[in-house]
């Protein structure tokens, strides 16, 4: 069981840094560092069932649709600025990065940072065992003689169990304990909790911000949640240091930059009512962690493990809260591209498909550009060369167009497109709320001599255009394909 837990978390790390990359190659230089973590991941990955794939595909893109709303510098580059995907060593976890998929720009000294996590939330597991210095780990501040003196005989009663046992060719597991609360998770709880409140008074009352950054690390960092059972991925922002949702190019983070408020002090320690083998930690500032020791594997070990959980309202320190449903129609869109089509069925069965930004460029300034596929227009009537497919970003115009729909845009001739919704670049630096950067798709208002492009979507504001010549008006939204 913990074998297939970390495969499955390595193959989801796998899955995010995947659906960042295929959504931002359709704009950008996009460059995936190679390394042993990611081979690893991909292994991992690549094991699964498809079914299983695909699930994993679908939490993924769901965080994708989240976090380009959170950082707009993902999406908002200067040309020729690369973005940089990596996987991180476990190692790095073990000194304090928590981050697993690594977002860089190296030309902007930038990078930002996800925890994925599968089917859990735990923020750390961390281990107890005979002469383990979980103090000094955690806070600096080693472990007393009386602390060790406590826990180290049940450990050793725990190594001796097992050897024995091996010794005889057995396995010895720890359903043949029947006094294991009692015997076990009890007395080392007991020794736990009395050293974290020596620690504390030790450390005069310091303890509660050093256990955060322990138990959260030191870098900024989003957690990412799939959830099987409810079919939806969650996003957590931890802005410990308020690197996150940085502005780019005059585009800012539609959540905003609040930066996390980190405990000060530590209200109570206790024994959860009713359980044998979880402490709960309460902060200040609505901060709260509950901490289950358990047995890492069936067979007797000489350690314990912790599963860590911050069980506070979320919203009371993390930045952003956010569930995102997954999508049954990524599938069905992906089955709709073909990586190519021959030349009697272009523009007369088939439309190239785009990036926004790309088909700017074709329809608006002629640029010979390689389409990403081809599409069958079916429904779309007569085809020709003024019309092209493209991705739609971001949920701006639902429920007209949701992300990653596939949209037909024909080029305009001149005439009136008031009220219609266009493709277009914008040409000026002032800040936009959609995270879709200079290429948008957006209702077309004009009121008087006011220039409005308009979302359908109801939590974002009109964009006001101060000038004429501030956006370029490329081409009409003609159908919907996958609509």
């Amino acid at each position: 069981m913990a074998r297939d837990t970390t495969k499955n978390g390595k193959a989801f790390e796998y899955a995010c840094l995947e659906a960042l990359r295929v959504e931002f190659s359709r704009s950008q230089r996009v460059s995936v560092i190679d390394s042993e973590q990611l081979h690893t991941a991909e292994r991992c990955y690549l094991s699964l069932k498809s079914s299983t794939q695909s699930e994993m595909c679908k939490a993924a893109s769901a965080m994708k649709r989240v976090l380009v709303r959170l950082e707009p510098k993902l999406r908002n580059c200067k040309d020729g600025d690369v973005l940089s995907l990596s996987l991180q060593s476990d190692e790095r976890g073990q000194s304090g990065d928590v981050r697993d998929v690594l977002c860089m720009r190296v030309s902007a000294t930038w990078e930002i940072g996800l925890s994925c996590k599968h089917n859990h939330s735990a923020v750390k597991h961390s281990r107890l065992a005979k002469d383990l210095d979980f103090g000094k780990k955690w806070a600096g501040c080693p472990c007393s003689p009386q602390y060790f003196a406590a826990v180290n005989p049940i450990f050793e009663r725990l190594g001796r169990i097992r050897a024995t046992a091996r010794a005889s060719g057995r396995v010895a597991i720890w359903r043949d304990i029947a006094d294991k609360d009692t015997k076990v998770y009890l007395p080392v709880l007991d020794a736990f909790i009395e050293e974290l409140k020596r620690i504390d008074r030790k450390l005069g009352g310091g303890l509660a911000p050093r256990l955060v950054h322990y138990l959260l690390g030191e870098k900024d960092f989003y957690k990412v949640i799939a959830d099987d059972g409810s079919r939806s991925t969650r996003i957590e922002a931890y802005n410990l240091s308020g690197t996150l949702g940085e502005p780019s190019l005059g585009v800012k983070s539609l959540y905003g930059r609040q930066k996390l408020k980190l405990p000060t002090r530590i209200i109570e320690i206790r024994h959860k009512d009713g359980s044998n083998n979880t402490v709960e930690l309460t902060c200040d500032r609505g901060w709260q962690f509950s901490l289950r020791i358990h047995n890492a594997s069936s067979e007797i070990e000489p350690s314990l493990k912790f599963d860590i959980q911050l069980v506070s309202k979320l919203s009371s320190h993390a930045s952003v809260n956010l569930d995102e449903p997954w999508r049954e129609i990524d599938e069905e869109v992906s089955n709709m591209i073909l990586d190519d089509v021959a030349e009697s069925l272009r523009y007369r069965e088939y439309l190239p498909l785009y990036s926004l930004r790309a088909a700017c460029g074709v329809l608006g300034a002629g640029k010979a550009v390689e389409p990403e596929g081809w599409v069958k227009a079916d429904g779309v009537g007569k085809l020709d060369k003024t019309m092209v497919v493209v991705h739609a970003e971001g949920d701006s115009m639902e429920p007209t167009i949701h992300d990653g729909d596939l949209c037909v845009v024909r080029k305009v001739g001149g005439g009136n497109y008031d009220d219609q919704i266009i493709l277009a670049q914008r040409n000026d630096k002032s800040s936009d709320p959609e995270l879709g950067g200079a290429y948008l798709l957006k209702k077309f208002i004009k009121k008087g001599d006011k220039t409005l492009l308009r979302s359908i979507n109801c939590e974002y504001s009109d964009v006001a255009v101060a000038r004429n010549n501030d956006i370029t008006v490329v081409a009409y939204l003609h159908k919907v394909l996958n609509g």
